[in-house]
């Protein structure tokens, strides 16, 4: 997981994406509808007292037809716009849903025990970068310690090793048993602090 892959499909997170897009599109339909109203009743008006003033020039079903076939294009207008809008909102959303998708999945393999604990890499577009440095900051520290654990755990074995056979021989004395628990000691104290922090 710790390799760079070009994402290549724009839904990769439907649960944020949607929801996102919906959001814009949402939003810029009211005002599209609003403006297209305050047009569209504008419009009206202006016609209407045009058709009253000069009743030859403007007749009314003129003027209704006009004011239709305004309404018409406000809807194809309102419905271009939502249609634009979402794929503007996939787009844009694709940046930050990418990471999300993608970091979800890197935990849950580790979870699983699949994954192995790397570095994560984004794309360059991507937002949540500093989410990606600090976990693998994070990841870099696990493994020092991890591997600062193995190597207290492999000296406290020996010793134990060392302690088992020189039980069976017979071959120790009171203070050489009581340095290696004492060591024994001190190795465990330094788990428990590594633990810890």
């Amino acid at each position: 997981m710790a390799d760079y892959k070009a994402r290549r499909q724009f839904l990769v997170n439907k649960k944020i994406q949607l929801p996102y897009a919906m959001t814009i599109v949402i939003q810029a339909s009211i005002i599209t509808i609003f403006l297209g109203m305050c047009l569209y009743w504008i419009n009206k008006e202006y016609l209407s007292l045009l058709s009253i003033i000069a009743k030859d020039a403007f007749p009314k079903s003129t003027v209704d037809k006009i004011i239709n076939t305004f309404l018409f294009k406000i809807l194809a207008v309102l419905g271009i716009n939502a249609i634009l809008l979402a794929i503007v909102g996939i787009h844009s959303s694709h940046n930050f849903a990418g990471p999300i998708h993608r970091l979800t999945n890197y935990f849950n393999e580790i979870a699983r025990g699949t994954g192995k604990l790397a570095p994560i890499k984004f794309r360059k577009k991507d937002t949540l970068k500093e989410v990606a440095d600090a976990f693998n900051l994070m990841t870099e520290n696990l493994e020092k310690k991890k591997d600062a654990n193995k190597e207290i755990t492999d000296k406290i074995k020996d010793m134990l090793s060392m302690l088992s056979s020189g039980l069976k021989n017979n071959s120790f004395d009171k203070n050489v048993l009581y340095d290696i628990a004492n060591e024994i000691g001190i190795l465990i104290d330094k788990l428990d602090k590594n633990n810890k922090t």
